[in-house]
């Protein structure tokens, strides 16, 4: 009998220190409320399916961060990015479907459109070009040094994007990578389309349709400032993201 109960101990113990040594996040917690109150509402179901898809997904890789990696920081990014695309798939579909209800919606519709997708890119580093809204967004804010991975900062910025095309679903987006003229002409090329390609791919992980996305890599061709800076290297290591009202 007593060794019954030893084991028993022993059993629990061991159940004890794992269940203690699973990692635990709140902002996890928080986004799994967020994305289950978004999937509860019957508007976000009808007007918002893609965000709440792209919401459900980047919850799922922030709880795989963190059961099977072990990574609470990267799943608080993540986790963070969940927790705003469930906000803009519920924000979205209430436009949505009060837009939907006004009568003969055309013109306002695009009216409204184009001002909310002003209004969201004025977030961003923007101007206004022959070539159409152009969203400078800083490399080094985007993915650590010499790497083709967005940083959690980089995931932000590019959800930010994100959240502007889904309100403008005319618009297209041309994504071009820039490098410094640190390195070989084939290393910059290659580095910048891997860069530029990084901001796509996750720019459709966030609900975007791939047909509305190009991208690709110009290397230090097109530097914006002298390369012989700190400053300007800095200035030049860059991804443009014009925006453009009709196709690419």
């Amino acid at each position: 009998m007593r060794s019954i109960r030893t084991a028993t101990l022993l059993a629990c113990s061991a159940l004890a220190l794992a269940a203690c040594a699973t990692p635990t996040s709140p902002n996890v917690e928080q986004a799994r409320a967020a994305v289950a109150e978004a999937r509860a509402n019957p508007d976000v179901v009808s007007y918002a399916r893609p965000e709440l898809s792209a919401a459900e997904e980047a919850l799922a890789r922030s709880e795989r961060a963190l059961s099977e990696e072990g990574e609470v920081e990267e799943a608080d990014s993540l986790a963070y990015v969940a927790t705003r695309r469930a906000a803009t798939a519920t924000e979205l579909a209430a436009a949505r479907a009060d837009i939907e209800a006004v009568q003969g919606a055309g013109e306002a519709r695009e009216r409204a459109i184009r001002q909310t997708l002003e209004q969201r890119l004025a977030e961003l580093q923007t101007e206004r070009t022959d070539r159409g809204l152009v969203v400078n967004m800083e490399g080094d804010v985007l993915f650590p040094v010499d790497q083709a991975r967005l940083s959690p900062g980089g995931l932000r910025e590019v959800d930010r994007l994100a959240a502007a095309l889904r309100d403008f679903p005319e618009a297209h987006a041309i994504i071009e990578g820039h490098t410094d003229s640190t390195g070989s002409d084939s290393y910059n090329l290659d580095l910048s389309e891997r860069r530029a390609e990084a901001v796509r791919t996750e720019l459709i992980a966030a609900g975007i349709d791939p047909s509305r996305l190009a991208a690709r890599g110009l290397g230090e061709d097109y530097p914006k400032a002298p390369n012989d800076t700190a400053a300007g290297r800095q200035e030049n290591r860059r991804v443009d993201v014009i925006v453009q009202e009709g196709g690419a």
